[in-house]
């Protein structure tokens, strides 16, 4: 549960938007000067941090869980004086629940503009740098649009996703690592009952409690994070902070078809689209084209400052070939090769991504903040050569979790840079903060309201000023399943600083590693299964596996994990590339020795 306050005086009426309830819920506001902590006796088992508490409003959370309270500051309140704003509600019988506490000064303070205007955030599905022609030509893409916008913006050469999916997609909305969420798989459709829990806290709740302004927020196209089955359902995004959704739950293939008798041409062209959470519609328009088409539509009618979500289907599979006109590989079928699909389809979105900005309302791309980024690598049969396709998607070497990132927008001093910092998607969270002006130290943990909320991502916003500034000293990513805190079936997390990386598989006990090597696609061959560890290797080794034990050790899960069976959980494949380099034939003015086959 969160609480929005704005900056007020005694006796001006105000809002308080708390969001985040359960459905019909009662929910009471308090307020008071910091004291204490003093315990009302009205509210049993809640401790307010303030003296003598006072009931400013009370009201019932509507249908999303959100609840609007006018309260006019009481007249006793200083000028100047610091004042504690605090929401509880009844979870059970003689059980409240409280919300974050907000500190606001009283005084007559007129809202200034949010450092970064509005936020776009794109996210492109199983398209990794391999795919993308910023990012260089070996993996053949065609990528005109985000390429102009790298030129000007940021490009981020050295940015993690996590190998799949729904992974990816929380940790980007929460800033925090599966471990801590629960979140380390994909839950199958149409029985999983597990979702991203309504207590985690996401980028479409923070832009409602900036002191600036508040932010409308929508998220277009794929969602991922619930089912039909889950509690949420189909109202999922809006449980979790986004006013307005238009799109999928999940993929767009006969497995993921909501209702009975999936047609066998379920895919692109013909697929079932979620109306604002209210109702599904069967549409045939080509669907990066009609998340374009919603993108514009719901953004027209927002109100500065937003932030939107446009989080594309493509280049998922079913690999189908997309609408002449979007692309520029020429004929194409349903036979076509995959990885002439899968290129034709990231083209075709690069086209639709052109469209959507070229068309925002006049001006709004000037005060817009546009991060784009890929949920993990291109998956393995659209891969290409020189990149190895057994380090694709799923998997947590580079082809799996190394994704094109790019960042363009008001913050970007130098435009048309390349920057080499370490970077994660866990940094979109705590950047559309920074951006927004949220006030993420007030943030408390869903099983402690005493506890701070341990966020992972670090803001960009230096390093947009500067692109040589470092964000993170090491990067972590991470799958396991099934979900939640129970025992794991399949664990594999990786580790890297600048020049080193771990793999470790928990399940196996086996460990990997790599030296990165200056002009090379990917981490390289494993040092360890092709005999070439060194002593420097093996101090690298012991310290990168220490950061990553007391990582892990450090991100216990702090959500209230739903109840849900293995087998709705998307099971990983336990797969080791341990390709090695060729020897150089004699002679040959070759060492081999970065050669990755």
């Amino acid at each position: 549960m969160f609480l929005t306050v704005t900056d007020i005086a005694p006796s001006v009426e105000m809002r308080a938007r708390v969001t985040g309830l359960g459905p019909g819920s009662a929910v009471r506001l308090y307020g008071g000067v910091p004291g204490g902590p003093t315990c009302s006796t009205v509210l049993a088992n809640v401790c307010l941090d303030m003296n003598t508490p006072r009931l400013l409003a009370a009201g019932t959370a509507d249908a999303f869980g959100r609840a609007t309270l006018v309260v006019t500051l009481p007249s006793t309140v200083t000028i100047g004086e610091d004042f504690v704003f605090q929401a509880v509600n009844r979870t059970a019988p003689n059980v409240w629940a409280p919300s974050n506490p907000i500190h606001r000064v009283a005084a007559m303070v007129g809202p200034a503009a949010p450092p970064g205007g509005n936020v776009l955030v794109i996210m492109l599905d199983d398209v990794g740098v391999d795919s993308i022609s910023a990012y260089g030509p070996e993996g053949g893409g065609h990528t005109p649009r985000i390429d102009a916008l790298a030129d000007g913006g940021v490009r981020f050469d050295n940015a993690w996703a996590m190998p799949i999916c729904a992974p990816t997609r929380a940790a980007m909305v929460t800033g925090r690592y599966p471990r801590r969420t629960g979140y380390g798989s994909n839950v199958i459709p149409p029985d999983g009952l597990n979702e991203l829990h309504t207590d985690q806290i996401t980028i479409g709740e923070i832009a409602h409690i900036t002191p600036w302004f508040e932010y409308e927020t929508a998220l277009i196209g794929k969602w991922h994070l619930s089912t039909e089955s889950s509690p949420s359902g189909l109202l999922g995004p809006k449980y979790q902070g986004f006013d307005v959704f238009y799109g999928t739950s999940g993929n767009i293939d006969r497995k993921f078809w909501i209702g009975p008798n999936p047609p066998l041409d379920a895919g692109y062209y013909h697929w079932q689209r979620i109306a604002n959470s209210m109702r599904l519609t069967e549409e045939t328009t080509y669907a990066t084209t009609k998340s374009t088409d919603d993108a514009l539509a719901v953004i027209g009618g927002m109100s500065e400052p937003w932030v939107t979500v446009v989080s594309y289907n493509a280049s998922h599979s079913p690999w189908q070939p997309p609408p002449p006109a979007l692309h520029t590989r020429g004929p194409l079928d349903v036979t076509s090769p995959v990885p002439e699909l899968h290129r034709a389809m990231t083209e075709a979105m690069d086209t639709e991504i052109g469209r959507l900005l070229d068309n925002l309302p006049a001006g709004q791309l000037d005060r817009t903040t546009v991060i784009l980024f890929g949920d993990n690598g291109t998956k393995q049969e659209a891969i290409l050569p020189p990149y190895n396709p057994n380090r694709g998607k799923r998997e947590v070497y580079d082809g799996g979790v190394r994704v094109p990132f790019v960042v363009s927008g008001p913050s970007v001093s130098q435009p048309g840079s390349a920057s080499a910092s370490l970077v994660s998607v866990t940094d979109i969270f705590a950047t559309v903060a920074a951006i927004t002006g949220a006030p993420t130290a007030d943030l408390r943990s869903p099983l402690d309201a005493q506890a701070p909320l341990e966020i992972d991502g670090i803001s960009l916003l230096p390093v947009l000023a500067n692109p040589t500034t470092p964000v993170h000293d090491v990067l972590y990513t991470e799958r396991f399943a099934p979900g939640g805190d129970a025992p794991t079936v399949y664990d594999r997390r990786a580790v890297r600083d600048d020049r080193y990386k771990l793999v470790y598989d928990a399940i196996d006990d086996r460990e990997q590693f790599f030296e990165y090597v200056p002009g090379a696609i990917d981490e390289g061959p494993d040092l360890i299964a092709c005999g070439m560890m060194t002593p420097v290797h093996q101090a690298a080794k012991a310290i990168l596996r220490a950061r990553m034990d007391a990582m892990v050790l450090g991100m216990p899960m702090d959500t209230s994990p739903y109840v849900d069976d293995l087998d709705n959980w998307q099971l990983g494949e336990q797969l080791y590339d341990e390709s090695c380099p060729v020897p150089a034939a004699p002679d040959s003015g070759t060492t081999g020795d970065t050669a990755i086959p």
